[in-house]
């Protein structure tokens, strides 16, 4: 469940400095939101360079993809309108933005047959727009608290948290979706507060259950997403709240107070359970890999210096300043331009 912190809002700085770095926009890339100051952050991952609040997204943004030559900037309103901002990731520069149901606290997206699928937490839905035009095309009825979303083996996946308006737990829900129709057209049942998704190196989906924050704590559950059977699970532990899995099948979560937790998602063994987490500190939020294995997290601070830190293995290889109280929160890897 999402934790906001409302400060003041940090003065801008950037052309100059991405002119002075001399970035090339088609390299290897970490797009990091800012959703305290509003802004987007990139870091140069082949030069080793930070480029420090490049543009201004829409209000409070917390989620980000990739579809072809455009990125998607999913804008919950905590502070204003909800929305998605459109830019052009080859010059950095916002197209336009598409507006969402005001009061809707989207979550996340995903894009399937050229449609942007948006979970919208508050409203139980998920809103479907054209990706070009940001017309709305359907609007999907789901189960409570839609946050994770995922587009895999052609259809799209949805987290269902079951989270109440009074912040009980209902059970949670794996839902899969044609994207083509749209409806729903298969469901699965597991355990509580569904919050993330990823796939695996055989196509297999691993919903990531965060627990309820007080003695039920996390499972990762292994999905068929042909039938939505459920095939495994692994009790990983903590309270873990985004997960990513690498091209070495390795799975890794990252946990506010603990930090990163991970397991072999093929074998589904724990690798460093909650007695010897990945020592990467509190407020560790963000999470995405590169093409290379390394993993990017964010720890996020209302108040105090915002990192980045990047790992492999279990290696901590780079820790980066983000800035203070910029309110680092999800983080994107953008492979270079072939």
């Amino acid at each position: 469940m999402k934790k906001w912190f409302l400060v003041g809002l940090l003065a801008l700085t950037a052309c100059s400095e991405k002119e002075e770095t001399g970035m090339s926009s088609a390299g290897n890339r970490i797009y990091v939101l800012q959703g305290i100051s509003e802004t987007v952050s990139i870091y140069d991952i082949d030069n080793d360079t930070l480029l420090k609040d490049v543009f201004i997204t829409g209000n409070t943004p917390n989620y980000l993809v990739f579809h072809g030559d455009h990125g998607y900037i999913v804008n919950s309103g905590f502070t204003g309108d909800a929305s998605i901002t459109l830019f052009d990731p080859s010059t950095n520069k916002e197209i336009t933005d598409f507006p969402l149901p005001a009061g809707s606290n989207p979550y996340a997206a995903a894009v399937a047959n050229d449609r942007l699928f948006v979970t919208l937490f508050l409203k139980n839905m998920v809103y479907v727009l054209d990706c070009e035009t940001g017309d709305p095309i359907d609007s999907i009825p789901v189960k409570s608290g839609p946050e994770g979303i995922i587009s895999a083996n052609g259809a799209v996946y949805v987290a269902c948290t079951g989270i109440q308006p009074d912040y009980s737990y209902s059970d949670a829900w794996v839902l899969k979706i044609d994207p083509e129709t749209p409806d729903v057209i298969d469901s699965l049942k597991v355990g509580i507060n569904v919050q993330a998704l990823a796939v695996d190196s055989n196509g297999r989906l691993h919903a990531l259950s965060t627990g309820d924050y007080s003695g039920r704590e996390g499972v990762v559950y292994v999905i068929d997403p042909d039938g939505l059977i459920l095939l495994d699970s692994v009790l990983i532990g903590g309270y873990p709240g985004n997960i990513a899995i690498n091209g070495d099948d390795i799975a890794y979560l990252v946990d506010w107070n603990l930090g990163l937790l991970s397991y072999d998602a093929g074998a589904l063994t724990i690798i460093h359970g909650t007695e010897d987490p990945i020592q990467v500190g509190t407020g560790s939020m963000g999470i995405d890999v590169d093409g290379e294995n390394r993993i990017y997290v964010t720890l996020y601070s209302a108040s105090d210096t915002n990192w980045m830190k990047v790992i492999s293995g279990d290696s901590i290889l780079t820790t980066i300043n983000l800035g203070t109280a910029v309110g680092a929160s999800a983080l994107r890897f953008r492979p270079a331009e072939p």
